[in-house]
């Protein structure tokens, strides 16, 4: 259809949805960006600018590891997409969520936050099945000469300049071999809030960088 955008038909509704229930999706290790369409919309309305990630919570003392917490802890990345099957989100080394990323911006590597005791520490994000990226930005929507940090720089960036890298690519992980036994009263005389868990504060890197992604979109027939 032009412009890398492709139309997919399903016969079955719910095919379609499966597939959208398994985002994120990749063509030779390359993003693309999935959308439901209308068959009476313009595909020029149809804006392909998010798409939906699991993301691990690292570096998190356990006490620390709720549900709650994490997706707060998570809520500048995007919307949070709600989880109601406990065995997906908690993995015993560290936590999941379910976050819709809005790919015109730069990844986030983690977050300095300050635990209850006053105690300052970093957690880091890792991204399943994360495509190929350009490690100058941390955008998911071009690599190499495309980016304009590369431009602007006249190629003069070094290695000690790359701010992204293999680290944020999370390792395969089969969530239905572990099992965590959770104890209903921990902690009881603190209060559930996961501001009460820690005070967190984002930091966030202001890239601008144009975007050429490979792009889908979905019709039910």
């Amino acid at each position: 259809m032009g412009n890398h955008i492709l139309l997919f038909t399903f016969d079955d509704e719910l095919d379609a949805d499966r597939v959208l229930l398994g985002e994120s999706w990749t063509f030779d290790k390359y993003l693309i960006v999935l959308r439901r369409y209308e068959e009476d919309n313009s595909l020029r309305t149809i804006c392909f600018n998010t798409t939906r990630f699991w993301v691990q919570v690292h570096d998190l003392p356990p006490r620390h590891m709720i549900q709650e917490a994490m997706e707060a802890l998570c809520q500048p990345l995007g919307q949070i997409i709600p989880s109601l099957d406990k065995t997906e989100v908690d993995d015993g080394n560290f936590m999941r969520v379910r976050v819709e990323l809005d790919i015109t911006k730069p990844l986030c590597r983690g977050r300095k936050v300050t635990f209850d005791e006053g105690k300052d520490g970093w957690v880091l994000f890792e991204y399943e099945r994360l495509p190929t990226y350009y490690c100058w930005c941390g955008l998911l929507s071009h690599v190499g000469k495309d980016c304009d940090r590369w431009v602007r720089s006249k190629g003069t960036l070094a290695s000690e300049d790359v701010q992204f890298g293999a680290w944020l690519k999370a390792e395969p992980t089969n969530m239905s071999k572990w099992k965590v036994v959770m104890v209903e009263g921990f902690d009881n005389s603190k209060s559930n809030s996961p501001k009460d868990h820690f005070e967190h504060v984002a930091r966030q890197e202001q890239v601008q960088c144009d975007v050429d992604v490979h792009q889908a979109a979905l019709i039910d027939d």
